[in-house]
Parts: C-alpha cells; sequence; structure tokens
C-alpha cells in the first residue's frame, strides 16, 4: 500500500526533480556527467549546446554524446507573448535528425493554456497521439479554468486517466491549488478521486474515495494533511480514520531551493512507531553570485528491502553549467556590447522611466523570476516609459535592446 499511495501522490503533485530555470545568465552549454559507484568518480556522458533568440528564449538545445558524436537536439518555438507554444525532439541516425517526438501548446486570448498535446514518431514522417490535457471553465465569469482532463493513448485508444474540477488556483501556471476534486483511473485497481479543501494559510485536506465498481458507490479510504513551511518547502502526511483516531501510512517531503524551485521528494513511512526512509529523487541546484544557475546534481536513492536497511537502485548526475552575460551583483550586465542606459526609479511602483545614452529606438522585455515574459513593448528616441502597476510585486529582470544590437540587462524590484 505504501509504494501505491507514492505513486498516487506523485502523479498529482507532478513531483520532479527537474532542472531549475534562471534568467540572470542563460547558460551556452551543459556538461553531463554519471557516478560511477564502482570507481566513485564522475563520469563524463556528453554536452548540450543551448541557442536562445533576441528575447532570451531557448529555441535549440544541440546534444552530442562523450565521443562527441551527434546524437540527438530538440528546437522550440513561442507566440508573441514569449510563452512556448511547441518544441519538436530529433534523433539523429545515418547522419540525418529524424524527428521522434513532439508537444504542442495552445492558449486562449488571455494568455492562458486551455490545450497541451504530444506526438511520438518513429520514422519522423507519421505522427501518433501520446497524451494530451484539455483546460475549460464551467463558467464564463472565472480568471482561470477551472476543469483540466488529462487523456493518454498507452492502451491504443483514448482513455481519460485524470479530470480536475472545481479547482481553486494559487498559481495557475504550475499547477498549484488551494481546492478541487481530482478524479484519476488507478491502473492498480479502483478508480480514486481527492476532494481537497483549505483549513487555513498552508494547510491543505485531501478526502481520498475509491470507487467500488460492482456498488458503484464511493468509500472513504485515507486522507492526507498538506503542510508549507516559512521556505516554501511542502510536506504531506497520508493517514487514516477508520472510528479509533489516525493511522500514519507515509510522509512525502517536496522541499524547494533558495529561488523557490521544486527539488523533488523524499518519501518515509511509518513504521514501528518510527519514519522509515523508502526512496528520494533530489536535485541539488547550484547558483553563482549573480543568481545564474551553474550545475545540479540529481540523485536518486531508494531501499531495497522490508528491513529499511539494504541498498537498493541507486543513481547520481551531475550537469554544470558554462554561463554566459551573467547580471553583476550590482544589477549592471557584465557583458552589455557596448549599450549603456538607465531605468528609474528603481525599486518602481507604477511607472519605470528608461533612458539610453543614444537615442535609438529600444525594445523593452520585462522577465519574471522563472524566465516568463511579462511583457514587452518599444521606446522610440532613446528615451520614454513602461507602465508597470499592473505587474505583481517582486524581482524581474530588465532587458533593453538597442537598433544597432546593443543589450543591456538589469534586476528591477516592482513595489
Amino acid at each position: 500500500m505504501p509504494l501505491l499511495l507514492l505513486l498516487l501522490a506523485l502523479q498529482r503533485e507532478d513531483a520532479k526533480a527537474g532542472i531549475a530555470t534562471t534568467i540572470d545568465g542563460q547558460p551556452k552549454k551543459a556538461n553531463y556527467y554519471s557516478w560511477n559507484y564502482t570507481f566513485n568518480t564522475w563520469e563524463y556522458t556528453g554536452v548540450s549546446e543551448f541557442e536562445y533568440d533576441a528575447n532570451n528564449n531557448l529555441i535549440s538545445e544541440l546534444y552530442f554524446n562523450s565521443q562527441g558524436d551527434t546524437s540527438s537536439k530538440k528546437s522550440y518555438s513561442y507566440n508573441d507573448q514569449g510563452k512556448e507554444t511547441g518544441n519538436i525532439a530529433y534523433r539523429y541516425v545515418n547522419n540525418v535528425f529524424v524527428a521522434s517526438n513532439k508537444e504542442i501548446r495552445t492558449y486562449d486570448l488571455k494568455g492562458y493554456l486551455v490545450r497541451f498535446e504530444s506526438f511520438g514518431s518513429s520514422d519522423g514522417v507519421s505522427w501518433g497521439w501520446k497524451e494530451q490535457t484539455v483546460y475549460s471553465t464551467s463558467n464564463s465569469t472565472l480568471e482561470y479554468p477551472d476543469i483540466v482532463e488529462k487523456y493518454n493513448w498507452e492502451s491504443g485508444s483514448k482513455q481519460l486517466i485524470k479530470k480536475y474540477s472545481n479547482m481553486v488556483w494559487t498559481d495557475f501556471e504550475r499547477e498549484r491549488f488551494s481546492s478541487g476534486i481530482i478524479e484519476e483511473r488507478n491502473v492498480f485497481g479502483d478508480d480514486q478521486r481527492t476532494t481537497y479543501t483549505t483549513v487555513s494559510e498552508g494547510i491543505k485536506i485531501g478526502w481520498v474515495e475509491v470507487y467500488d465498481s460492482k456498488t458503484k458507490t464511493w468509500s472513504y479510504s485515507f486522507d492526507e494533511v498538506h503542510t508549507k513551511d516559512a521556505q516554501g518547502n511542502t510536506f504531506m502526511i497520508q493517514q487514516a480514520d477508520y472510528g479509533s483516531g489516525p493511522v500514519l501510512f507515509s510522509r512525502i517531503s517536496f522541499p524547494v531551493d533558495i529561488k523557490g524551485n521544486n527539488t523533488g521528494y523524499s518519501y518515509e513511512v511509518w513504521f514501528n512507531n518510527k519514519w522509515k526512509f523508502i526512496s528520494s529523487e533530489l536535485t541539488t541546484n547550484t547558483y553563482n553570485s549573480n543568481g545564474a544557475l551553474t550545475e545540479t546534481i540529481y540523485e536518486g536513492k531508494e531501499v531495497g528491502s522490508t528491513d529499511f536497511q539494504s541498498t537498493g537502485i541507486n543513481f547520481k548526475y551531475r550537469t554544470v553549467y558554462e554561463v554566459d552575460g551573467e547580471v553583476t551583483s550590482s544589477g549592471q550586465p557584465s557583458r552589455n556590447s557596448g549599450f549603456q542606459m538607465a531605468a528609474y526609479p528603481n525599486p518602481c511602483k507604477n511607472i519605470l522611466n528608461i533612458e539610453g545614452v543614444s537615442k535609438e529606438d529600444m525594445q523593452v522585455y520585462l522577465f519574471d523570476m522563472n524566465n516568463h515574459l511579462v511583457l514587452s513593448t518599444t521606446i522610440s528616441g532613446g528615451k520614454g516609459n513602461v507602465a508597470i502597476e499592473n505587474v505583481p510585486s517582486g524581482i524581474y529582470i530588465l532587458k533593453v535592446a538597442s537598433q544597432s544590437g546593443g543589450i543591456n540587462i538589469q534586476k528591477i524590484v516592482k513595489e
């Protein structure tokens, strides 16, 4: 039962020990290593080279194996708001790139995601469905979609595997929510649904029920208690109460790094009145003084038997980034192509003034700390202003490109 609870919980939480994002200095390359447990050393496995467009969006990722041979690539496309509209992954076969996977994202007029689709191909010509997620609203007055339906084609036909309804989001783009109902098909047994409610700030309760196909009724199975600490780390305890008090099952921790990026999970079970470690997949992110991501170490561990002692399957991977165009701690770019400009006041509440030394036109971009484009505009004659009163408070990256190709990057604090 604990393994089943872990699998279902990770599906709902979308827990991934993935690579964090940073806007302060986009990497030129990523060098990959895996840990050799026999010789206790890192072994080089390959490198990726990255290419960006004028808006700092990643548009190409080219991978070479440890021998320096071309292995694969991935290309990305974006809309005018800087949101990714799709990507295509290619295998390198007989000196030719052959498309193998692609993703398509569709947005509404507000810029919110309404459909995600993924496809696979064996020959790079014909495509077959893999996954699809559809976002919709039950009421046109809602700001965000409150219904999410997720499908896959694993059995050869379209299958609804998960449905979200009555969702109240705290962060729609990251699928973080305070309340709602999630129904999911359980490949291990009966279908399941979880009703979430927030009882106080940082505390969310999930009431889990299973469906009996014979009686066609839902019955209580267990419940979840979600908490969040001041650093943004979240914790989930799974327990059950059948009338004689709560019985603890498991505890899952979802830590974040200093930038608030998710870094995976750690899973424990309650055994003999103690928490016993079962497994974890965690990423350690390292940033330089300018806030640019320079290294990640992704490590997975698990116990190999019910005595909680023997070692199971372990793995460890390392990525070292070569960062270019970093922002210095003072907020000025370390490489600005000779383009000088001023942005003031900083911090700013309503109107941000931008003034270049020259009188040439400037293209202005404002990114949040997750590399999402918040706004863009053009300033003519080397001097103008940008209205940011509707931008949420926080730290942003201002990128200004001159007509002659110069670039200046600064940190901006929105009050």
